[in-house]
């Protein structure tokens, strides 16, 4: 048992997966039930550590979910985490193994409302307009 009292089992997380500009942020900030909860978010490890492989990326969230679970019952974790993709996969692989729950919150936007809200990053828009595509050459 973590700091908290519970045991593994009794701790959630929250996943607000979609591309960059699809609201995820948003959400979570404004949603009450989770405003409030320690956040991992993977663009803001992305900024805090450039150069580092997508693999290296989630390892880093992984630590910090389990570091956040010593002492947290509840956690949102913020990505793209796309249905059927290797980072989803990893995630729930994770959470399996630590035996914690998860509930998955996929956020869609309109291309153009994603190009509005991302027009003065042009490096996260190409990203997120080419998962976007691949979103739905997957279903």
């Amino acid at each position: 048992m973590g700091m908290s009292g519970k045991s593994m089992m009794d701790k959630r997380v929250t996943i607000l997966a979609g591309v960059s500009g699809s609201g995820k942020s948003n959400l979570r900030l404004t949603w009450s039930e989770i405003s409030e909860l320690p956040l991992v978010d993977l663009h803001e490890l992305r900024d805090e550590e450039p150069g580092l492989t997508w693999e290296e990326y989630h390892i880093r969230a992984h630590s910090r979910l389990a570091e956040l679970f010593e002492t947290e019952d509840h956690v949102v974790i913020e990505g793209y985490f796309l249905p059927g993709s290797p980072s989803l996969k990893m995630l729930l692989e994770f959470l399996w193994e630590k035996q914690v729950m998860p509930s998955y919150i996929l956020l869609w936007a309109p291309m153009s409302v994603i190009e509005e809200r991302l027009a003065s990053d042009e490096e996260r828009l190409g990203v997120a307009k080419q998962a976007w595509r691949s979103l739905y050459q997957g279903l």
